[in-house]
């Protein structure tokens, strides 16, 4: 994979850029720049949606890129997805949250990282709000979700808006899926035989089916052969299509009655790439939102509920 080794450029802020399984966030990415006069930060590489569609601005308005710098790891080489609570909180994985430290920024309004738009907003993360519940060492990725503060607030427009949840989201299940995000869409061959993930700089979209728990419990167990999977997930994919690392964090949806409807949080997946071109037999798991809503409710100040 060709590396581009860029030193970051710290500016001032101005109004819009502010002083077996495998989890599918934590990817790593090379240092980008930070240009002058721009209100964003145009990365030079990204991964995306497998088998997914480019997606136009405005369709998912809530969709948020999430660049950010691990405890462990060096500055602004990690990306997950989230999704907008709120004028200045976003939902998001606890496994990209847990070791998220400074700097850190969400990008809302864009379907091109490397385009330019007045709806554009850039915002630095200053609070990581984690489900107290969550344990990195469960295989069963039990209550992988988390809230991001950010600041200043932003102004929603056409291509910035909040998401929506459902408290009973039990007849949404029935329906197919829509899964979105800047996660890897496709492999290839690197020099070396092994395979690389193929970066794309669009937001990219897929239709999924849901996967019955019963039957994603026969395919996620831990080393003692015991199922992990609970009522607080839910599993979709399809033949070629769903997502994959980078996407973590990012929304599943549906669409009921004309609205749109977030219903789950990407968690994790398998992790061999083989497999996830088969999402049909080995489904990624989804963090179930109805079964988070009073987490939600408390960790946005009461800006955001479920319907």
């Amino acid at each position: 994979m060709r590396l581009v080794f860029v030193l970051l450029i710290l500016l001032r802020f101005q109004e819009e850029f502010v002083a077996g399984s495998v989890d599918f966030g934590l990817l790593k990415r090379n240092v980008i720049n930070v240009p002058k006069n721009e209100s964003r930060i145009p990365p030079k590489t990204t991964h995306f949606v497998i088998g997914g569609t480019q997606a136009r601005a405005g369709v998912f308005p809530w969709q948020v890129y999430i660049l950010f710098s691990a405890q462990f790891g060096p500055s602004l080489t990690s990306i997950c997805g989230g999704s907008l609570l709120s004028p200045r909180h976003i939902l998001t994985a606890a496994h990209c949250a847990v070791d998220m430290v400074a700097p850190s920024f969400v990008m809302v309004g864009s379907v091109d990282l490397e385009g330019v738009t007045p709806n554009t907003k850039w915002r630095e993360v200053h609070t990581t709000i984690v489900h107290p519940n969550y344990n990195r060492f469960d295989d069963s990725h039990q209550n992988d979700i988390a809230v991001l503060e950010f600041s200043p607030p932003i102004t929603y427009n056409a291509d910035v808006k909040p998401v929506k949840f459902l408290q009973n989201d039990r007849v949404l299940l029935w329906k197919d899926g829509v899964v979105s995000g800047f996660g890897t869409f496709k492999h290839r061959p690197d020099y070396f035989g092994r395979q690389e993930k193929v970066v794309s700089r669009y937001l990219l979209y897929a239709n999924v089916q849901f996967v019955h728990n019963d039957v994603c419990k026969t395919i996620y167990k831990n080393p003692w052969n015991q199922p992990i999977i609970s009522n607080a997930q839910v599993c979709a994919g399809a033949a070629g299509r769903g997502t994959s690392q980078g996407d973590s964090g990012g929304p599943i949806h549906i669409v009921h009655n004309g609205e749109t409807f977030q219903v789950g949080l990407t968690s994790f997946g398998t992790a061999i790439v083989s497999d996830m071109y088969r999402q049909d037999k080995f489904p990624s798991v989804f963090t179930r939102i109805s079964s988070h809503c009073t987490f939600i409710n408390r960790a946005s100040e009461n800006l955001a509920r479920c319907m």
